[in-house]
């Protein structure tokens, strides 16, 4: 007989299951990444999609903070020749300019197309650079390791939070992230994380172009909100880092005009400059550079940012958790490379250090303190990938990136030039504009103690039928038909002797309804019982992510009605 033939052993299922792992992620690192990418962006509209549909929204209104119309009144307010008091940085608001000029004063009525400017546009740009820094950092597969997670992250935060905070966390952040309003967070996120990708080019490859457009897009990022200056922060340590002279030259050059044209804005529309004790015109230079009082912007507290960290351990899952993933990931990322990783956790802990020690900018509890930090999204997830750097040797043996210049010389300087233009050149333009004064009627807040509203526009050929009549008046209007929503409506009472109240501050005039709230209602009709005297009626419209009329800010208003009541 002849011998039995010896048969191989077989494999542990460990052992099949690495070598399949391994044939993956071959097959990835050689796919065409054009393919791979467009599936990531695709996989983000559907994510994006199905938060759309499942949270409580209005039409294309979903809770937004009221920020939103700061900059679209601003817009709206330039597009009718006046400089507005500047309260917001100017980048967000050009870009609403044209929305402004052809949508009218009530952002409802453009806010669907913001909305796909951000989801459609801005999304992509933003992926994509997500991907371009971590193929940068380790290679392809770690691009689209960091690609997924950008996708993944905002996810994994809904099943992170306990049942108590749960809708809260979906219906007031995640759809800001997902740029599903027309809030500035969103655009802030991704001007910062296309600084960020120029940076970590420029810091590998000390290529000047990369350096100026880190600038640039740092730029853009402050001009959309001045704090995100932690970003500046962690750009500045990477810099210094790799001690090239030559690149932060050009930084510096790339962000010089837009920090210019701020200033300028600034100094116009506000009457001096926010952060300098004294704006007054012709001030000598030792005076300014010694009259920065950083003080009324941060005021750090160690037991406010302790109680704010016990409220993330009672809302989420574990703030032990995240606290190590932010510690690992920066040691992960600073043994790939020390710049990159003092890049991110530069920008990121002093975001932590300026917003989470202060209570100017809000608490974990009424969620306002995670919106802020929405721009700082890109730093916590590139610290989050940099926990896979730990792995022994990992590092080593990741590849290197390819020192490849993007685009063509006249493709560099064409989009150098346009960057400049609309966000430096345009903006120190606009602020030439006549400054809104007392006499101009074309925007107002209203004043609940100390505070003010939100500005919101007036609409001049949006008219209140009033007539009074046994101590009654009856007031009707027209019914407003915005494509982003439904509105609701806020009849506003004021005496006739002083229905407006205006602060000139040197700036643009902050001009406020000396009101009360008569009534707030779904309908078009009202009658209100007020005491005997000349009143002064107007018409507002209001909406509200929950379609209720009280629960809204005032987007616009009508023209003003005088009745006797006797």
């Amino acid at each position: 007989m002849s011998a039995a033939t010896p048969q191989a052993a077989p494999l542990p299922l460990w052992r099949d299951g690495l070598d399949s792992l391994r044939r993956g992620l071959h097959w990835l690192d050689g796919a065409n990444p054009f393919f791979m990418l467009g599936g990531f962006v695709v996989a983000e509209w559907a994510v994006t999609l199905g938060v759309a549909l499942t949270v409580r929204h209005n039409g294309w209104l979903y809770y937004q903070g009221g920020d939103e119309l700061w900059h679209y009144v601003t817009a709206w307010v330039i597009t009718q020749g006046h400089l507005p008091h500047t309260s917001v940085g100017y980048a967000w608001a050009i870009v609403l300019m044209p929305f402004a000029l052809f949508g009218g004063g009530n952002l409802v009525s453009p806010l669907p197309f913001i909305v796909l400017l951000n989801v459609l546009v801005l999304m992509p740009v933003a992926l994509l650079a997500a991907y371009g820094i971590g193929q940068r950092i380790g290679g392809r597969l770690f691009g689209y390791w960091c690609s997924a997670l950008w996708i993944l992250v905002p996810l994994f935060g809904i099943w992170y939070t306990d049942a108590g905070y749960h809708q809260r966390f979906t219906e007031l952040l995640v759809p800001q992230s997902l740029g599903l309003t027309a809030m500035s967070d969103f655009p802030s996120l991704v001007a910062s994380i296309v600084a960020a990708y120029f940076t970590v080019r420029a810091i590998q490859d000390d290529d000047t172009w990369d350096s100026l457009y880190a600038g640039l897009f740092a730029a853009v990022a402050i001009g959309i909100k001045p704090s995100n200056a932690p970003l500046l922060v962690g750009i500045g340590l990477a810099l210094l880092w790799t001690r090239r002279a030559r690149s932060i030259a050009y930084f510096v050059a790339g962000i010089a005009p837009g920090i210019v044209a701020l200033a300028i804005w600034k100094a116009r529309g506000e009457g001096n400059l926010p952060v300098l004790r004294s704006g007054a015109p012709g001030a000598h230079a030792a005076p300014v550079l010694a009259g920065f009082h950083l003080h009324q912007y941060i005021h750090p507290s160690w037991h406010f940012f302790t109680m704010e960290l016990h409220d993330i351990d009672q809302h989420f899952w574990s703030v032990r958790v995240l606290e190590w993933a932010a510690i690992a990931g920066f040691i992960g990322l600073l043994r790939r490379s020390r710049p990159i990783g003092l890049l991110f956790g530069g920008w990121f802990f002093s975001m932590l250090a300026i917003k989470w020690t202060s209570p100017d900018h809000g608490t974990i509890a009424d969620s306002d303190l995670l919106r802020q930090s929405i721009p700082t999204i890109p730093a916590a997830l590139l610290l989050i990938a940099g926990i896979l750097l730990l792995f022994p040797g990992l590092p080593q043996r990741l590849p290197r990136a390819d020192r490849r210049p993007w685009g063509t010389h006249r493709i560099r300087v064409g989009v150098a030039a346009a960057l400049v233009t609309l966000f430096a050149v345009v903006p120190a333009a606009l602020s030439a504009l006549p400054r809104l004064s007392d006499s101009d009627t074309i925007s107002y807040y209203t004043q609940t103690g100390a505070s003010l509203s939100a500005p919101f526009a007036v609409d001049s050929s949006w008219h209140t039928s009033a007539s009074a009549s046994h101590g009654a008046v009856r007031l009707s209007w027209h019914r407003l038909h915005p494509l982003g929503g439904t509105m609701d409506y806020v009849l506003l009472r004021a005496p006739a002797s002083q229905p407006v109240v205006c602060d000139v501050t040197g700036g643009g005039a902050q001009c406020r309804l000396n009101a009360q709230v008569a009534g707030a209602i779904h309908g078009t009709t009202f009658v209100d019982h007020p005491p005997a005297g000349k009143w002064t009626y107007r018409i507002s419209g209001s909406a509200s992510w929950i379609n209720q009329p009280d629960a809204g800010n005032i987007f616009v208003a009508g023209t003003p009605a005088t009745v006797t009541v006797r």
